[in-house]
């Protein structure tokens, strides 16, 4: 990663753990509903909790990747 192209990393992995975890958040009433339903076949039940966990688990891994890189770009950060 480059001096200059720094920011952008940074910035995309803010911006891409954030909209996950918005979806997260507005996608937990589908979940919910289709989890306690049983008028929803077993695959709509399955393809919409893989998509909720995908986009938590990847959510929950960039948001933590994105807090290391900022803290690597803090001031009182010094690199070894």
């Amino acid at each position: 990663m480059g001096f200059r192209n720094y920011k952008y990393f940074v910035l995309l992995l803010v911006y891409s753990g954030l909209s996950l975890m918005f979806i997260v958040f507005t996608y937990w009433e589908e979940v919910s509903l289709a989890l306690t339903n049983d008028n929803f076949t077993a695959a709509y039940v399955y393809v919409v909790f893989l998509e909720f966990l995908l986009a938590l688990f990847l959510g929950a891994i960039l948001s933590g990747f994105a807090c290391l890189h900022l803290w690597y770009v803090s001031p009182s950060h010094e690199k070894p």
